[in-house]
């Protein structure tokens, strides 16, 4: 009776081994996996669907055809303010402060006040002038700039 268990379970055992075997050694397929509800076939949500934050508005633009980092910058390529000809910046108030960077070094940005009624200001050495221009609806500072 033991030989015949012992024999039972040496043949069973060799089953897996076969079995194991004929898998690695790549007889036998083993079946496809799936960790998704849909049926096979099904194609998975978009990526879009699936975008947030500034990816999704990243790709929204993307499909209307704009890169959202550089659209509304068209003051880059503005012409350069003179004194004859100087940066018309609006605002709501009677002043605002404007930021220019160092020609030398661009981390450093110097900072100082264009107040209205004011002659066209020069904030750095060789730099820009600027001009204020009161606007009464705050809406207007969202009309695009256009230059000659």
């Amino acid at each position: 009776m033991a030989s015949s268990c012992v024999r039972q379970l040496g043949t069973n055992v060799l089953r897996r081994i076969a079995s194991y075997s004929a898998i690695v050694g790549g007889t036998q397929q083993l079946g496809k996996r799936s960790f998704s509800a849909a049926k096979s076939g099904d194609s998975m949500m978009e990526a879009q669907e699936h975008a947030t934050g500034l990816e999704k508005a990243e790709k929204d633009g993307a499909a209307r055809g704009v890169n959202i980092f550089t659209e509304g910058e068209a003051w880059l390529q503005a012409p350069f303010g003179t004194p004859e000809k100087p940066v018309v910046v609006t605002s709501s108030f009677s002043e605002r402060i404007v930021g220019v960077t160092d020609p030398e070094d661009d981390s450093i940005v110097v900072w100082d006040f264009i107040r209205q009624g004011e002659p066209p200001k020069q904030i750095i050495e060789n730099g820009e002038y600027f001009v204020l221009k009161k606007i009464d609806n705050p809406e207007d500072h969202f009309v695009p700039h256009s230059w000659p």
